[in-house]
């Protein structure tokens, strides 16, 4: 066993240092720019220089939430650039999500030395996790906070101990509050344990639910201070898009981007095909 664990450190540490310069030399002339993510940078500059969510026009952060912009901030105290500092923020975030993705399938696997390794080799060359870690997004923390709920969350399934949905509960508000899409973890979890928590009494999966609901907390505060400063919540329109076969076909190519199934220029004529 202690072998065992001694050759899964060496994949993590090697795939993690692989990650790491990864990230850089794909970011060698500059960290990737959008819109989003200057607002993103502007807000973290403003964190820096005022202590305040304000964005390059002056305005308070509304449209997005604050996690990355305040992490950024920080790290960018230690660099003379913004960019710089997103550059090894998004790299040092790579090697967090290889860590963690590690961890969870030796967990799962019961410690399977081959699953780590191969999950590695998936994660490490995979266009669509180099492409979201070169641009200054909110995706790679998005991932790894994501990660890290479901996996206390299915701890907590199987093990019902309060630290585990204490720490899902951590997490999925941090989640909310990197992306407003992290709500969508909230009636997950709560699903997740009336329906799969076969060895959670009736008791425990109701205190469970409020410790799962109590992660709205600070998204119900960081609404409350958006509606008192700019008359809106998040700045967004609630809309449903009802699902059709375009909507399958994007959620299927979207799989086939992570499966390195690139050649799939139209996957909608494969799913006709099914029926």
């Amino acid at each position: 066993m202690k072998k065992q664990r001694v050759f899964f450190c060496l994949i993590v540490f090697i795939s993690a240092i692989i990650g790491f310069f990864t990230i850089l030399y794909t970011t060698t002339i500059g960290i990737g720019i959008t819109p989003d993510s200057v607002e993103y940078v502007s807000v973290a500059k403003s964190i820096i220089r005022n202590g305040a969510l304000f964005n390059y026009l002056g305005e308070p952060l509304v449209h997005f939430p604050p996690i990355y912009s305040i992490i950024l901030s920080g790290i960018g105290l230690l660099f003379r650039d913004i960019l710089q500092a997103a550059k090894y923020l998004q790299a040092i975030l790579f090697v967090f999500n290889i860590i963690v993705i590690s961890l969870i399938l030796y967990r799962i696997t019961e410690g399977s030395l081959p699953v780590v390794l191969s999950g590695n080799l998936i994660i490490l060359p995979a266009y669509t996790m180099l492409y979201v870690h070169s641009y200054a997004w909110t995706e790679p923390i998005f991932i790894l906070l994501s990660l890290l709920s479901l996996w206390l969350l299915s701890e907590y399934l199987y093990k019902p101990k309060p630290y585990f949905i204490i720490g899902a509960s951590l997490f999925i508000c941090l989640t909310i509050l990197t992306r407003y899409i992290g709500l969508a973890l909230v009636p997950t979890a709560l699903i997740s344990i009336w329906i799969m928590g076969n060895n959670i009494n009736k008791r425990k999966k109701i205190i469970s639910s409020f410790i799962i609901l109590s992660s709205l907390i600070g998204f119900g505060l960081w609404t409350t201070r958006n509606v008192l400063i700019a008359d809106s919540a998040i700045n967004r329109q609630l809309v449903f898009y009802p699902i059709n076969m375009q909507t399958i076909s994007d959620g299927f190519f979207t799989l086939c981007s992570w499966l390195y199934i690139f050649n799939l220029d139209n996957p909608i004529h494969i799913i006709k095909s099914w029926d």
